[in-house]
């Protein structure tokens, strides 16, 4: 058997287990695959998402990266990559990762999502507000954006703005809040 097809067999065999939810088995053959073929982007990412699920958030974040690496112009992974850096508090270098993102497709309104998250975070409010209002014009309709939002303005003790955006993103998505 070839190692390509060995490679390919076992991504789907993964893919399997992911559906079946069985990570550990998952990530066991995603990591053969990759050792035979070690620059398909893709796999970093789904190796990402696999680690994500196993609460490995640091290995996760690195996977990503890797996949970023490989391939930075793929607008999801680096999405998933700056959110990975934004969970472990590495909010500067998501930032920058998402900031990537906004400059190359300012039609990628998720990533201004995380940009309102992680300015927030950051306590740059007047920044999380702007590009709020840039997000506005591309999708008002994302409960992200709104309750992202809505965490800003209650950090500035704007309680009843705050409110305002949690029960407009709860309306948009019911499940969003709880």
């Amino acid at each position: 058997m070839s190692d390509w097809l060995d490679a390919e067999q076992r991504i789907e065999r993964a893919q399997q287990f992911s559906e079946s939810h069985r990570w550990e088995e998952a990530l066991a053959e995603l990591d053969a695959a990759i050792a035979i073929n070690p620059n398909n982007a893709l796999w970093h990412a789904q190796r990402g998402y696999l680690l994500e699920e196993l609460d490995r958030d640091d290995d996760a974040a690195a996977a990503y990266k890797k996949s970023f690496d490989l391939d930075s112009s793929d607008n999801e992974v680096a999405l998933a990559y700056g959110a990975s850096l934004a969970r472990l508090g590495r909010l500067s270098a998501a930032l920058e990762v998402l900031e990537v993102i906004a400059a190359r497709d300012p039609k990628f309104e998720p990533a201004y999502c995380n940009r309102i998250r992680v300015n927030a975070e950051l306590g740059r409010h007047e920044q999380a507000e702007e590009i709020f209002y840039l997000a506005q014009q591309i999708n008002d309709e994302c409960p992200d954006c709104f309750f992202h939002m809505g965490e800003s303005l209650a950090t500035r003790g704007e309680f009843d703005k705050a409110i305002f955006c949690w029960k407009r993103a709860a309306k948009l998505a019911p499940d969003y809040l709880g």
